[in-house]
């Protein structure tokens, strides 16, 4: 009767690896712009808890250093990008 809330996040999070391992450099990259978000002057905080765990599950699920260095670079170059825009503005 009740849901079972394990099963469900247990098939987003397939869902997920399946759309990370399509879009291997893009994926990363969306992640690391909306991260951003969650910084002033947008202040979405609550974006943190979605992101952080997405990222972590990814890099578990990685199978080899290479792959993990190439998600962290394109997260980190997403995240960079969106997040010090301003300062050329």
């Amino acid at each position: 009767m009740g849901i079972d809330l394990r099963a469900k996040l247990g098939a987003l999070n397939g869902e997920y690896l399946s759309l990370t391992d399509k879009f291997p450099k893009l994926t990363p990259f969306v992640l690391g712009c909306l991260f951003s978000l969650s910084f002033e002057p947008f202040g979405v905080f609550p974006l943190v808890f979605i992101i952080i765990p997405l990222l972590l599950s990814t890099l578990w699920h990685l199978k080899d250093w290479g792959g993990a260095f190439k998600f962290g670079w394109w997260f980190g170059f997403g995240h960079f990008l969106t997040s010090l825009f301003w300062i050329g503005n």
